[in-house]
């Protein structure tokens, strides 16, 4: 998410039309996602703590005590069958990430290599 957000210099993270093509994006297995404990239904439970986490930072010092909350990401929408992961839409599933969240996470990014 990152990664991407830096790339395209978009909060817009659009994630594609089909969550095969998603699963193997991130480097998963797309055949393990039709079963109850396979990759795709792991991935929907984990993307939507992820994406609508509220995340803090706290800073103290002597009398000083700051925090700063945002939300990841407010807005949304997955078009994508988890039974059927090869099952393409007509839209792509995309989220929208906070603007201070986007922000924070553009403005030191931490380098791959």
């Amino acid at each position: 998410m990152t990664s991407e957000a830096v790339r395209t210099n978009s909060s817009c993270i659009v994630l594609g039309n089909s969550l095969s093509e998603f699963l193997r994006d991130v480097g998963l297995d797309p055949k393990t996602g039709r079963w109850k404990r396979g990759d795709a239904r792991r991935l929907k439970a984990q993307m939507e703590r992820l994406f609508r986490a509220k995340i803090s930072f706290d800073y103290e010092s002597g009398e000083l005590e700051r925090w700063k909350d945002m939300q990841v990401a407010p807005e949304g929408q997955f078009w994508w069958d988890y039974k059927n992961p090869d099952h393409g839409s007509f839209f792509d599933s995309w989220l929208d990430l906070d603007p201070r969240f986007f922000a924070a996470i553009t403005a030191t990014p931490v380098s791959d290599g």
